[in-house]
């Protein structure tokens, strides 16, 4: 049974949930001068069911390393980690999201199988490198000039034969399939 600390009803999320929305536990800190970063902290989006269908059609084992783009809440890479048991590294950039991404873990008990790691994706650590069976997003990419920095990101975290699985909401023809495909192409990712 997933839990979860976010700003979203249990409607939103494709399996059991114990919905949890106390806040108090944030800090000054968590927030910077990234008012939009700050709104969707904790929120929960349309795309977060679809990309958990789409790896339990794939599935996962325990075999896999899993690593979450910009994983807000976590929800997908915690749903991997509690139904495989695989391990999974959830990233994000923003202080806030990195706070509540560890909530999640301690509350969900999967401390030995998921970590949590600041990465933003103009930084290539090197714990990154061909370390993932699995790259996986939802929802993350939302400006054309950061297509290039998320396909290099997956391209370097992807172990030879790993695939890369992100479910995005097309806002517009600039962040769009053609502008995507040129730019994971680019970086010697398929697009299907």
């Amino acid at each position: 049974r997933l839990q979860f600390w976010a700003g979203a009803a249990q409607a939103d999320v494709p399996f059991p949930t114990e919905q949890i929305t106390e806040f108090q536990f944030l800090s000054a800190e968590d927030f910077n001068e990234d008012m939009g970063g700050n709104s969707i902290c904790g929120v929960v989006f349309d795309t977060v069911p679809k990309l958990c269908s789409v790896l339990a059609a794939r599935g996962i084992g325990k075999e896999d390393r899993i690593l979450e783009l910009g994983a807000g809440m976590g929800l997908p890479g915690l749903w991997a980690a509690l139904s495989s048991s695989a391990h999974v590294v959830l990233t994000d950039h923003h202080p806030g999201v990195l706070s509540l991404l560890r909530r999640n873990v301690a509350l969900n008990n999967v401390d030995s199988s998921v970590e949590v790691h600041k990465l933003a994706w103009n930084e290539q650590p090197m714990w990154l490198s061909t370390s993932f069976t699995l790259v996986i997003g939802s929802d993350i990419l939302y400006e054309e000039e950061w297509a290039d920095d998320l396909f290099a990101t997956a391209s370097t975290a992807l172990c030879p034969g790993g695939v890369f699985v992100m479910v995005n909401t097309l806002r517009s023809s600039k962040v769009g399939v053609p502008a995507m495909s040129a730019s994971a192409a680019k970086h010697g990712l398929a697009w299907c």
